[in-house]
């Protein structure tokens, strides 16, 4: 069940005066090409608002061998995946709210008010507008050892994720094979993002 909107705009009260991370938590090393299916809030089994992303690995640009410490394989095309932020009782989520939002948007601190970007994690939100899905997102997601950890040690890292850009369809006309296109993003809706880009 999705928050309401008056407990949304309490969780993102401080969005203003957040400063935006270069990086936010993320599932699996590697560099991708993400598009994102839906943005959604809701709440985990002890009862805590989480944001949830919804993704697919459209393309990947690393070579597989990102993942040093947990010996996992790097996202495959096709793969789905959810980036889960919990809400409350958690000093990284503005600021990976904030990285989000500047690199998907393109919104910045000199040019956003407060109120500004309240307004768009509101509507980031909305479960029947969803306004982000369909945008496909390059990310760069690394595994960084732990501090007084030793790579043979368990649990030794975590998983940093740098939200680089939007990519543009014409971009990703380009680097998807057709098996891919027709599998993930038929051609013809590439075609019909790059006609309305043109008008």
């Amino acid at each position: 069940m999705a928050l309401d909107k008056e407990m949304l705009k309490g969780l993102f009260k401080d969005i203003g005066s957040a400063t935006a991370s270069k990086d936010a938590n993320y599932p699996r090393a590697g560099q991708y090409y993400m598009r994102i299916e839906s943005v959604n809030t809701d709440k985990n089994r002890k009862k805590e608002p989480i944001l949830l992303v919804h993704l697919t690995c459209l393309h990947r640009l690393s070579n597989g061998t990102s993942c040093q410490y947990s010996g996992m394989e790097e996202h495959v095309v096709g793969e789905e995946l959810a980036d889960v932020y919990k809400m409350q009782g958690n000093d990284y989520f503005l600021p990976n709210v904030k990285s989000m939002l500047t690199a998907i948007l393109g919104l910045n601190d000199a040019g956003t008010s407060d109120a500004e970007w309240m307004e768009a994690c509101i509507e980031m939100c909305d479960e029947e507008e969803q306004p982000l899905a369909g945008m496909v997102i390059e990310m760069q997601n690394r595994e960084v050892l732990k501090q007084n950890k030793k790579a043979e040690d368990p649990d030794c890292f975590y998983t940093k994720s740098s939200y680089k850009r939007t990519v543009p369809i014409d971009e990703i006309d380009k680097v998807l094979s057709d098996e891919v296109k027709e599998r993930l993003f038929p051609q013809e809706d590439i075609d019909a993002i790059l006609a309305a880009q043109e008008e």
